[in-house]
């Protein structure tokens, strides 16, 4: 899958990430969070679902590097926290 800045919105894309994490198809999750990190790479959104897609396969080294870009773009949203806790647990 290919995304073409001009059709896609960042809602859009999320949710189609999410749809195919959910599905197991992580593979296409993962290169369109890709694509979608070059398209808006100051958003705490897709990095987020970035290391949510690497954390269920297993990534946890990287998934901890996008869950902390995730907080370094938001309002520090406690969740986020939690979730490094859960890596950082986990590792």
């Amino acid at each position: 899958m290919s995304l073409d800045s001009g059709k896609t919105d960042i809602h859009s894309l999320l949710e189609t990430v999410k749809t195919l994490q959910a599905e197991g198809n992580l593979l296409e999750a993962s290169a369109l969070w890709q694509e979608g990190i070059k398209m808006w790479p100051h958003d705490a959104r897709i990095h987020q679902l970035a290391g949510d897609v690497l954390h269920t396969q297993g990534y946890l080294d990287q998934a901890l590097i996008s869950y902390q870009k995730s907080i370094k773009y938001s309002n520090n949203d406690p969740f986020l926290y939690f979730k490094l806790g859960v890596i950082l647990q986990n590792r």
